[in-house]
């Protein structure tokens, strides 16, 4: 499965936690019951088993950002409170993942 699949809608994207439940709590990205994933996260479900294509994913999820947003630092931007899921939905097409 894709990153961009995965969050393909802004409710299946969360910030502050790696991920959360269907009522908003914390819990761990392959957990049955994660609902919505923080970019890494999403990374993580997606290549928990392709340690290969998570190192070429995350690769190209930086060298978007910093294109993007001129950042390298994933969690600090995806976590401000300015944010968007616009913006993630275009990172993650640009990023290609």
């Amino acid at each position: 499965m894709r990153v961009t699949e995965l969050l393909d809608r802004p409710e299946k994207w969360t910030k502050g936690e790696f991920a959360r439940d269907k009522d908003g709590g914390a819990t761990l990205f392959n957990s049955s019951a994660a609902t919505c994933w923080c970019l890494l996260a999403a990374l993580d479900y997606c290549y928990e088993d392709d340690m290969q294509g998570w190192r070429e994913a995350i690769k190209h999820l930086v060298a978007a950002l910093v294109d993007l947003h001129d950042t390298a630092e994933i969690v600090r931007w995806q976590d401000r409170p300015e944010t968007t899921w616009e913006q993630v939905r275009v990172l993650l097409e640009r990023a290609n993942v």
